[in-house]
């Protein structure tokens, strides 16, 4: 089959455990990301929002290229917390695409480990359900 001149991400397979995508803003690393106009921002607490993954490095601005780690994919995430968690806890999105126990919208998943503080990075075994 010929290939085409011009590149369609929308029209590519992935069959990798983690993506790319141009940010539409300036990103952390360990946040949740969600889709806006074909570019990565982060993903909140509204009802609206629906999480692809998490961000793996840091972009400064909009349109970089950032790279992610499908909420599909096999095993736990790393994603910085928004408070103090307990393990075990069911974490949901939170604002700055962070996470909290405090529920809000659609289950993200649970973590393995406890948050001391807002900003420290958890594990978390993803179970994403929407609202």
């Amino acid at each position: 089959m010929p290939r085409s001149e011009s590149f369609h991400m929308s029209k590519q397979q992935q069959d990798s455990a983690y993506g790319s995508i141009l940010s539409g803003a300036a990103l952390e690393p360990n946040r949740l990301i969600k889709l806006s106009s074909g570019t990565a921002v982060y993903c909140t607490a509204t009802t609206t929002d629906r999480p692809i993954g998490v961000t793996v490095n840091r972009t400064t601005a909009s349109g970089q290229v950032v790279q992610f780690k499908f909420l599909n994919a096999p095993g736990t995430i790393i994603i910085s917390s928004a408070s103090t968690l307990t393990a075990g806890a069911m974490v949901y999105p939170a604002a700055s695409g962070q996470v909290s126990s405090t529920s809000t919208t659609s289950i993200l998943g649970i973590t393995i480990q406890a948050a001391t503080a807002a900003n420290d990075l958890v594990e978390v075994v993803p179970m994403y359900q929407f609202a």
